[in-house]
């Protein structure tokens, strides 16, 4: 009989509109209101007094919208400021001049302070230096261009400076900010001088099973002016552990295979030359111990069998830890502080030039990053059907060419350069659009998490 009763439900009643038509009754008469006002056919409805926007509502409650437009006030009233003060100095053109101006953003879609401090250097502000002298030699180029010419195009001369001086402006802004940067650090250091870069130091053994860890700046340079410990005896000692048949000694040909391989006479083992230098930071790992302290004299194991079974010089040499250690020796070799680049004319020549092209490269990749932003945006292809040179990017490349000095130079040097890189290739533009699209997911991932409430829709595109 239990099954016959009837449970009475408390019915939850509300507001609703219709957004058809306007008209305010309660949720439960939807169907009888589409039945007798829209014949039968369905309709969206609201609730009464909800707010339009639900996440604008709870932004308001969690005062996210008040910090958020404070911000966005203060940028765009310096932003408008900036834009006046360049306004003032516009060129103003006759209306019935035709004249066509293409202006490219040079914005960075990368945050400029994610780079460390320690990567600002002496030799990074003399190669700023270097290029904000090779633009005061365009400036010049363009004052006896403008002399010459015996119709001069006023126009062009003023948006050419512009840009010049303005570049000039962000290098110079840079250079200054990056030195004040390396004063204070120098005055620090004069003031306390760490143990650890002393130039008296212990007297440390060149056989690396007898050689303790190296911990200062004069170690290490003392250690690379030897270079590996390879020593080359007619005959090594033989690990009993091994079976005849196989590889039971060590084999000097591995030094030519692995030049950073080092030998130990007082252990008979081998160890890797650059881990033992810079055996601490980040990347390393528990597994790169015996390559430092202990050494390894598995001899039948060191070179690979097959493709799948790798031999331990191959494992570590390809290892993170070991990549890690080498990009340590890398930046350790191009150091402000490295004496060879102190006192060495060519050297120091060699290495402000290479940080002049460093400085340049990346100018170069942030005007690249713009197209391929650009293109993104606007929703247009990159390349073309079988011709790469007819795609878009290459002729906003071309067209940013007759107008940039820089873009001209980069592709007018790109033969002489090493390998001939240009960054315009498919793969650099794949590269591009990989690159943006994963910062495009950061910043929508950073919105939702800074959002208490969202929603997520289906759009549906037929073609």
């Amino acid at each position: 009989m239990s099954d016959n009763k009837s449970v009475k439900r408390k019915i939850n009643r509300f507001k609703v509109e219709c957004l058809k038509c306007g008209s305010i009754f309660n949720n439960d008469f939807k169907k009888q209101h589409e039945e007798k006002v829209h014949n039968g056919k369905s309709i969206n409805i609201k609730l009464v007094g909800a707010p339009d926007n639900p996440f604008q509502s709870a932004a308001k409650t969690s005062k996210i919208i008040e910090k958020r437009n404070l911000k966005n006030n203060i940028d765009s009233e310096s932003l408008l400021e900036d834009e006046f003060a360049q306004n003032d100095q516009n060129i103003h053109v006759a209306p019935n001049s035709e004249i066509l101006v293409t202006c490219v953003s040079q914005s960075v879609p990368v945050e400029t302070d994610d780079f460390k401090e320690d990567e600002v250097n002496w030799l990074s502000c003399a190669g700023k230096l270097e290029n904000i002298v090779a633009d005061l030699s365009e400036c010049g180029i363009i004052l006896s261009k403008l002399k010459s010419e015996s119709i001069p195009n006023p126009i062009i001369f003023l948006l050419e400076s512009i840009q010049i001086i303005s570049r000039i402006k962000s290098n110079s802004k840079e250079f200054l900010k990056n030195a004040n940067i390396l004063s204070e650090q120098f005055s620090k250091a004069s003031e306390t001088s760490k143990p650890v870069n002393n130039i008296i130091d212990n007297i440390i053994n060149h056989d690396p099973g007898s050689r303790g860890s190296v911990s200062s700046t004069s170690l290490r340079q003392y250690l690379i002016a030897l270079g590996p410990h390879q020593p080359k005896l007619t005959k090594y000692p033989i690990n009993t552990a091994i079976n005849n048949i196989k590889q039971h000694s060590f084999n000097p040909k591995w030094y030519n295979e692995y030049p950073l391989l080092e030998y130990s006479i007082v252990t008979d083992s081998v160890y890797c030359f650059v881990c033992s230098l810079f055996s601490n930071g980040p990347g390393r790992t528990n597994e790169n111990s015996a390559w430092v302290k202990h050494g390894v004299r598995q001899w039948h194991k060191m070179k690979s069998c097959g493709v799948k079974k790798l031999g331990k010089l191959q494992q570590h040499f390809n290892c993170i830890s070991h990549k890690a250690a080498l990009d340590d020796y890398y930046q350790f070799m191009t150091t402000e502080n490295h004496i060879d680049i102190i006192l060495n004319k060519s050297n120091r020549k060699e290495a402000i030039k290479l940080e002049q092209e460093k400085d340049f490269n990346k100018q170069i990749i942030i005007i690249l990053f713009d197209i391929a932003r650009t293109l993104s945006r606007q929703g247009l292809g990159f390349r073309g059907d079988g011709d790469e040179n007819g795609g878009n990017f290459m002729q906003l490349v071309k067209l940013l060419s007759r107008h940039n000095p820089l873009m001209k130079r980069w592709i007018e040097e790109s033969s002489s350069r090493s390998y001939k890189v240009t960054y315009l290739g498919p793969t650099s533009q794949n590269e591009f659009i990989e690159l943006l699209a994963k910062e495009t997911r950061n910043i929508i991932a950073k919105e939702i998490k800074e959002a208490n409430i969202y929603s997520i829709g289906e759009t549906r595109h037929f073609y």
